[in-house]
């Protein structure tokens, strides 16, 4: 189903998965993986918008993911905005990027804060242009941290509509991310039927640090498939509906 054009109505919760940091070699090549589960996923481009990026954006769209910004040069906003005032950061590292993607035709409604740095004053600038800013919960998560234990992991369904700024969960080494974590966070948006959303960069076989492998990718998405969450892009997420 088109979840943006038929609607959904969702029993089972919804999980989102948002990749940073423009490392779309890696993104474009998981593209099987995906549509294995019939996921979609939100990818958010930082750095200049080159006819490579561009190109890469189309594809990914292609394929029913979402697409977002990361800004120009990957710059903390709140630490920007408090040094130099929230117009300089909106004029040299999101409009950049916006207008060079309008001038392709490609449509973006999602920004992806760079380190999860964010305050009341960045989302009201950014409301402005986009829909969704995805942002973390402000740590790195100790080993025997549990994902299904911090509500600020979750997001209701019924105010899904209005939520702009959607939380989330790093996915890696760095993040200590252990299986059993995950499996635990998505069972309890699944039983609770809750938006959860997590976030990594790169998609590899090896990948170590803030990256995702590959295996574990697989595994969520396969785990998210059995337990009837919906594998959702942040584009998909005004189309559903939970009665």
């Amino acid at each position: 189903m088109d979840v943006r054009k038929d609607g959904l109505v969702v029993q089972n919760g919804v999980v989102c998965f948002t990749f940073d940091d423009s490392m779309y070699h890696d993104w474009l090549v998981q593209q099987d993986l995906f549509k294995k589960y019939n996921a979609h996923a939100t990818f958010f481009f930082s750095g200049a918008i080159s006819d490579e990026v561009l190109s890469s954006m189309r594809k990914l769209q292609a394929n029913g993911h979402s697409i977002g910004l990361h800004s120009l040069n990957h710059v903390d906003a709140s630490a920007f905005c408090e040094k130099n005032g929230c117009a300089a950061y909106l004029q040299q590292q999101v409009l950049p990027q916006l207008e060079k993607c309008q001038k392709a035709g490609i449509s973006i409604r999602n920004f992806a804060y760079p380190d999860n740095s964010r305050n009341e004053e960045t989302d009201q600038l950014l409301r402005a242009y986009f829909q969704r800013l995805r942002a973390g919960l402000g740590l790195t998560l100790p080993t025997g941290y549990c994902i299904a234990e911090q509500k600020l992991a979750f997001h209701s369904l019924d105010t899904l509509p209005k939520t702009l700024v959607m939380r989330g969960n790093g996915i890696g080494d760095y993040y200590a991310t252990t299986t059993d974590n995950l499996d635990k966070a998505l069972e309890c948006a699944s039983l609770e039927n809750k938006l959860l959303v997590f976030f990594s960069h790169g998609i590899s076989p090896d990948a170590q640090g803030v990256h995702m492998k590959t295996a574990q990718l697989e595994h969520c998405l396969k785990t998210a498939s059995d337990l009837g969450l919906v594998v959702a892009g942040f584009d998909d997420l005004s189309a559903i509906k939970t009665r």
